[in-house]
């Protein structure tokens, strides 16, 4: 995680995609030392927000159809909540009335490229939502891809990286911040970058 204090990232998310992987949620916040830290379960229970809140954990991501309702009443984890458009799209004028941080978009989940459709998205929750949006994406973004989601009003990256690529992808990532316009459009936040850590059976990725 060393790498990822080095790259200046605002805080780190571990990924657990099935309780066969909580296991390894110990070593690894036992190694992120100073660093806000947070969990994107996949799957939640009441049993988990108690383990997680003992664990330490800063914020937790949950998508609206599987997460309990009392997490909703947490008041000690900040909590993310994951929109998935525009199967959401109805439901976003209701966000404003719960008791969360911020939004989480995926963004170039159908290609290579951030699209069009991806920028009309995330506008549309950057108007509607009075909360900080963030975008998840499993492909890299290039500098002009990450101004772009500037413009329209994203103001955090979540982002996934293999292992050995870390600190120079964390990096980079944080240069293309760095020299972003300092007066968006919209905007005078600054954005963040939070690194991925997820867990599969074939290897361990971190962003």
């Amino acid at each position: 995680m060393a790498e990822a204090a080095k790259a200046e990232v605002d805080a780190i998310l571990i990924h657990i995609r099935g309780p066969e992987e909580e296991q390894a949620l110990e070593q690894v916040t036992a190694a992120i030392e100073d660093i806000p830290w947070g969990v994107w379960l996949d799957a939640m229970s009441e049993g988990c927000l108690e383990q997680l809140r003992e664990a330490g954990a800063d914020f937790i991501i949950f998508e609206a159809a599987t997460a309990p309702a009392v997490l909703v009443q947490d008041e000690d984890t900040g909590k993310i909540l994951k929109v998935d458009l525009p199967e959401d799209e109805g439901l976003i004028g209701t966000i404003n009335q719960l008791a969360i941080e911020a939004v989480l978009v995926n963004v170039k989940e159908g290609g290579e490229v951030l699209t069009v459709s991806d920028l009309m998205h995330c506008q549309l929750l950057a108007d509607v939502v009075d909360k900080p949006l963030l975008v998840a994406t499993q492909r890299e973004l290039t500098d002009k891809e990450i101004e772009c989601l500037w413009e329209v009003g994203v103001r955090g990256l979540v982002v996934e990286v293999k292992e050995k690529q870390l600190g120079k992808s964390l990096t980079r990532l944080s240069q293309a911040i760095k020299a972003l316009p300092a007066k968006p459009k919209r905007h005078g936040e600054k954005m963040a970058v939070l690194p991925r850590v997820a867990y599969g059976p074939e290897e361990t990725e971190e962003t």
